[in-house]
């Protein structure tokens, strides 16, 4: 079984169409199909009252849960430190624990001021 399967039937004689969720309860409470089927009507009601938009351009919230994420948006900005390249914080790791192991295999261990080295031979090789 799947983890969710969604059954739409277009019941024409009735002019109705019948949507029903087989999900795995140890997966999924109930509370959350029903929000996430909520979530699928509003989809299937904007699919239906605007068939040209594209299907990633189209609601998955209500009018409410927009507006309240919006507002969750709101709150105190802070200015975030700038990314150091990987390189520079391996090397900053390297250099401040030279001595201590940081590969271990089958045939041995390597130590970081050993791949650091090892690493900077494979760089120039790279640059040239």
């Amino acid at each position: 079984m799947n983890d969710i399967s969604i059954h739409v039937k277009d019941r024409w004689d009735t002019d109705t169409l019948t949507i029903d969720l087989d999900y795995r309860t140890d997966v999924f409470t109930e509370e959350e199909m029903s929000k996430m089927f909520d979530r699928f009507l509003i989809l299937l009601e904007a699919a239906v009252s605007q068939p040209d938009q594209l299907i990633g351009t189209l609601p998955l919230l209500s009018a409410g849960e927009h507006k309240e994420l919006l507002q969750l948006s709101e709150g105190e900005s802070f200015e975030r430190p700038a990314a150091k390249p990987v390189h520079h914080m391996f090397d900053e790791t390297a250099n401040k624990y030279a001595d201590r192991t940081a590969v271990v295999a089958e045939n041995g261990t390597i130590t970081y001021g050993e791949l650091q080295q090892q690493a900077e031979k494979l760089a120039r090789f790279f640059y040239k």
